[in-house]
C-alpha cells in the first residue's frame, strides 16, 4: 500500500491522469491476490477446511494487514496517546482474533459436514439390515454418538489442535487487552476499576483469614485461662 500512494501521489500533484494510475495500482494489488488464490480455490471443491483457510488468511492479509493494520503501529501524540495507543492495541487485537475465530468455524463445519454423513452411512446401514430408527429420541441419540466419535477423532488431529490453539491464545490476548481499555475508560469517569475491586476483594480476603485466625487463638488462650483458673480454685489457701 505503502508503494502504491509512492506511484499515485506524484500523478495527483501535477494534475496528470490519476485516476488511470490508481486504477492501475489496485488492479495490480488485487490481481497478485486472485492470482495467489486460484490454487486454494481450485481446492475447495473438496470437503476439507484447509483451502479456505488459506483463502481466509491470504484475503485478510490484503484487506487488513497491509492497510488498516498498519495504522495499528502509527506513532501517537498529545494528550490523549495513552488511551488512543491502548485503544489501537484493542482493535488490534480484536483483529487478530477475527480470523482465528473464522478458521475455527471452518473446522467446526468440516467436522459437521463429516458427522452428517456418518449419520447417513450408518442409517442406511440399518436400513439395510432391516433395522429402523423408530422415534426422534432414538435418532438423537444415534447422532450424538457418531457426532461425539467424529468430534473426538478430529480434534486429536495435530492441524486442528493448532486451530483451536490459536483461538484460545488470540481469544485471552483480546480480553487483556479488552481490560486494559476498560481500565482507562473507567478511570476516566471516575468510576473504581476491575483491579481496584481485585484488590479491595484481595484485602477482604486477607482479613477474613486474619479474624479467623485470631478467633481460633483467642478460643485456645480463653480455655487455657478457664483451665488455670480452675486449677487456681482448687489449690489450699496459703
Amino acid at each position: 500500500m505503502a508503494n502504491a500512494w509512492q506511484d499515485f501521489f506524484p500523478k495527483f500533484e501535477p494534475g496528470e491522469d490519476w485516476q488511470q494510475a490508481l486504477n492501475q495500482t489496485f488492479n495490480h494489488l488485487w490481481g497478485k491476490a486472485l492470482e495467489a488464490s486460484i490454487d486454494s480455490l481450485s481446492k475447495t471443491a473438496i470437503s476439507t477446511s484447509k483451502p479456505w483457510i488459506t483463502l481466509n488468511h491470504l484475503y485478510w492479509n490484503l484487506i487488513y494487514e497491509k492497510t488498516l493494520g498498519q495504522l495499528t503501529q502509527m506513532p501517537l501524540l498529545g494528550p490523549s496517546r495513552e488511551f488512543n495507543h491502548t485503544l489501537m492495541q484493542a482493535f488490534d487485537a480484536w483483529a487478530k482474533l477475527y480470523p482465528t475465530n473464522t478458521d475455527y468455524q471452518l473446522v467446526m463445519a468440516e467436522i459437521h459436514m463429516q458427522s452428517l454423513a456418518e449419520l447417513i452411512r450408518e442409517l442406511n446401514s440399518l436400513a439395510a439390515k432391516g433395522e429402523k430408527v423408530e422415534d426422534w429420541q432414538q435418532f438423537q441419540q444415534l447422532w450424538s454418538r457418531i457426532a461425539d466419535r467424529v468430534f473426538e477423532q478430529a480434534f486429536c488431529l495435530e492441524d486442528n489442535l493448532k486451530v483451536r490453539g490459536r483461538l484460545l491464545n488470540a481469544t485471552n490476548y483480546y480480553k487483556l487487552r479488552q481490560q486494559e481499555l476498560m481500565e482507562l475508560w473507567m478511570k476516566s469517569l471516575n468510576l473504581p476499576t476491575r483491579s481496584e475491586v481485585d484488590e479491595v476483594h484481595k484485602n477482604i480476603y486477607e482479613l477474613r483469614k486474619e479474624v479467623k485466625t485470631l478467633k481460633k487463638t483467642l478460643t485456645q488462650h480463653e480455655v487455657q485461662a478457664q483451665a488455670y483458673l480452675s486449677e487456681s480454685k482448687g489449690l489450699p489457701p496459703h
